[in-house]
């Protein structure tokens, strides 16, 4: 007899295990936590900003570039001044010509640097690195949209877990009362431990419906971050053990590392400045006067040579700049050694979880191994008459629990290392 219910058990659990997932293949969908991941991060509104950064640095370096071509201006002025150059002397038959007093100038001035390349490429490296930390703020925010769906993705498993239980428990139920049933058509069972089995079965079409409703909520929930058409014939697959890797590769510490450089060009910049600017200029004009301050007439002129412009300002603050980069520095080397302490403690409360899970399914199975015992011997009992419907639902339910606290440590075993792997960047 024994034998006999350790087969039925084992036939419950072949169904539920392998004709269901076959079945999936026939109109159900199977999704995993990979891909619930790679579809909330495509369709999450935050990450347009990556494509967005991209664009505007390809703007911003096209215009650190013009650095490298000749600066036009247009310029123009018109005045009137209250006196003018002239020549005090009377020479016989010669008039000299007074300029006049209002005077006017149109030039297209030309300046060529020759001095500015240092300071172009680190302007460059420098929009590349602002827009490196920039991308890689934005994945840190999409980094906390993992856990999102890491959260509802192992509900729905545990959810899917219960329900599996309660299948089992379903089964066990429908059976007893079969068996029950035949009892009472002989004789050997009165009509209440047939009642007290079906009322049981109410309860657990109730459980069932409860259950049912929970997973549609979050399944729902995951379909509106993913963007997906998830419907209750979607089956979730579980993912595999994950080892745990003490590694921290969070991409917080790249963004640390992407705002050291940055903050190291900017020294550079700052050296920049200490360059004087040369360069080519040429000036063509129209005016009155032009270059010939004798002539009244309006004239076409040019001028080209080389000009120099070395500002000093920088020996009043270059110091000071130089502290405030380095103090700049310090604040994120401190924030630096803050994260990472921090996501150390984390992964040791984790991992204090996942042995704290472990040492439970270890105990789930001595426990299951009694409780499974001792509900065979009630179903003989049962039958035989010796006990109650009612003491035989309580044996049977607590190999239920049992089992379903396993199945629930197993599943929250693999939530733990996971989430273990979330807080290591893994």
């Amino acid at each position: 007899m024994l034998q006999f219910i350790h087969l039925r058990y084992l036939l419950s659990l072949i169904f539920i295990g392998l004709f269901i997932p076959l079945g999936m293949t026939q109109g159900q969908e199977i999704i995993t936590l990979a891909q619930c991941q790679e579809w909330a991060r495509m369709h999450y509104p935050l990450t347009r900003q990556l494509n967005l950064i991209e664009q505007a640095t390809a703007y911003n370096l096209k215009n650190a570039s013009t650095g490298y071509y000749p600066q036009l201006s247009i310029n123009g002025q018109a005045s009137y001044q209250s006196a003018v150059t002239f020549l005090d002397v009377n020479i016989p038959n010669m008039e000299i010509p007074q300029l006049s007093k209002d005077q006017y100038r149109v030039s297209l001035d030309v300046f060529q640097p020759l001095t500015n390349g240092s300071a172009i490429k680190t302007r460059k490296r420098q929009i590349e690195a602002t827009a490196a930390a920039d991308q890689k703020k934005v994945e840190v925010d999409l980094y906390q949209l993992r856990e999102r769906v890491h959260q509802l993705y192992f509900s729905l498993l545990l959810i899917d877990e219960k329900k599996s239980q309660l299948l089992i428990l379903q089964e066990d139920i429908n059976s007893a009362i079969q068996k029950t049933n035949a009892a009472v058509e002989n004789g050997t069972a009165t009509p209440s431990n047939l009642q007290l089995l079906q009322a049981e079965s109410i309860k657990l079409k109730q459980q069932l419906s409860e259950v049912s409703a929970q997973r549609n909520a979050f399944l729902q929930m995951l379909a509106k971050l993913t963007q997906q058409s998830l419907g209750p014939e979607t089956r979730l697959q579980k993912p595999v053990t994950k080892t745990l890797d003490t590694t921290i590769n969070r991409p917080e510490l790249q963004l640390f590392s992407l705002q050291t450089t940055a903050m190291q060009l900017q020294l550079d910049g700052l050296e920049n400045r200490k360059i004087p600017n040369l360069g080519i200029f040429a000036q063509a004009g129209y005016g009155r006067p032009g270059l010939n301050m004798l002539s009244n007439d309006f004239e076409p002129y040019f001028i080209a040579g080389l000009r120099l412009n070395w500002n000093l300002g920088w020996l009043y603050t270059n110091k000071n700049d130089k502290d405030l980069v380095a103090v700049q520095q310090a604040q994120l080397a401190s924030q630096k050694e803050t994260f990472l302490l921090n996501t150390q403690l984390q992964q040791t409360q984790q991992n204090a979880e996942v042995d704290k899970y472990l040492q439970l399914i270890e105990r789930d199975d001595e426990l299951i191994v009694i409780q499974n015992s001792i509900r065979q011997t009630a179903e003989v009992q049962l039958e035989n008459g010796l006990i109650s419907a009612l003491d035989y639902i309580d044996y049977l339910n607590a190999e239920s629990k049992a089992r379903q606290q396993k199945a629930m440590h197993q599943t929250q075993l693999l939530m733990a290392q996971y989430q273990y792997a979330l807080i290591s960047g893994n």
